[in-house]
């Protein structure tokens, strides 16, 4: 009996460290599960946290020259006067810019517009007063007559100008005119009658005859209507051939009255030109002291 019963507690014995044994790891697993749980959170907010360092580079990277994040802007290193004369010389202004932008504009509309009247002989009408010795440019309203004026022009005529309507035909950009002469800007009206500037003594610019040029806004040709070369320009660019000119006398100078003539100082270096001349060339255009008198 005393035999049974010592093997009976050597059972239970083993029993119980058994049970002791299960229980341990049972509780020792319960801690550890939680305590790796943590640990892979911890892994997965740096992974995370790398993944934004990532994209912050990637997509907001400091441009390089500029101060980064955090730098003090106060210290930073201001370029030198040289470095900005340098930055700023294959730069230009932005009005020069813009002026060169509008100046390649109105030549393209000025181009386009000589395109459309070079055969429109019906654009305009040109009258021109004798006695008023002024040239109206009329264009058509709404119901196709001529009595819409667009421009004023101051000419000099002479005994010889005939009187009556023409239609203009050849245009010359140098004329030989009675005299020995040259006229700029030559449109035919009638026969030997032309619009053209005021002569010169050769086909130059710079030969203008300035004491004739005084004489615009009174009777001075020999039957030719002398203009300015602005406006002889204007007449020879817009007005195709063909188109009409009426002749007349009248008091009236017109609905645009009649323009100032400009006058040159007979001592200035630049008389040789006219001050009107569009030409890049002309001296002028350039001169400080190259104002005219109205």
């Amino acid at each position: 009996m005393r035999d049974l019963l010592q093997k009976g507690n050597r059972r239970s014995g083993w029993w119980l460290c058994f049970l002791l044994a299960a229980a341990l790891c049972a509780r020792v697993y319960a801690y550890a599960l939680p305590a790796q749980t943590g640990e892979a959170d911890a892994v997965s907010e740096t992974e995370t946290q790398g993944e934004n360092e990532r994209c912050f580079l990637s997509e907001d990277r400091p441009i390089s020259g500029l101060p980064g994040p955090g730098a003090d802007t106060h210290t930073a290193e201001k370029p030198s006067k040289e470095a900005d004369a340098d930055a700023g010389a294959d730069t230009p202004a932005e009005p020069a810019e813009d002026a060169a932008k509008e100046a390649e504009r109105q030549a393209e509309v000025e181009r386009l517009l000589r395109e459309r009247l070079a055969n429109d002989p019906n654009a305009y009408h040109i009258m021109v007063n004798r006695v008023q010795n002024t040239v109206t440019i009329y264009e058509r309203d709404e119901g196709g007559a001529y009595t819409v004026p667009v421009r004023a022009m101051v000419c000099s005529t002479g005994e010889k100008t005939p009187l009556g309507t023409y239609q203009t035909s050849r245009k010359y950009e140098w004329r030989p005119l009675f005299g020995g002469v040259y006229g700029q800007y030559a449109t035919r009206i009638t026969g030997n009658i032309l619009f053209h500037s005021v002569p010169y003594t050769a086909d130059s610019k710079d030969t203008l005859e300035y004491e004739e040029y005084n004489k615009l806004g009174t009777p001075a040709s020999m039957g030719c209507v002398r203009l300015s070369v602005e406006d002889a320009k204007w007449i020879y660019d817009y007005c195709a051939s063909g188109t009409r000119v009426t002749i007349y006398d009248g008091e009236d100078p017109g609905p645009l009255g009649k323009p100032e003539p400009l006058t040159i100082d007979v001592d200035n270096p630049n008389r040789g030109w006219d001050p009107t001349d569009p030409d890049p060339a002309n001296p002028w255009a350039s001169s400080e002291s190259s104002k005219t008198e109205k």
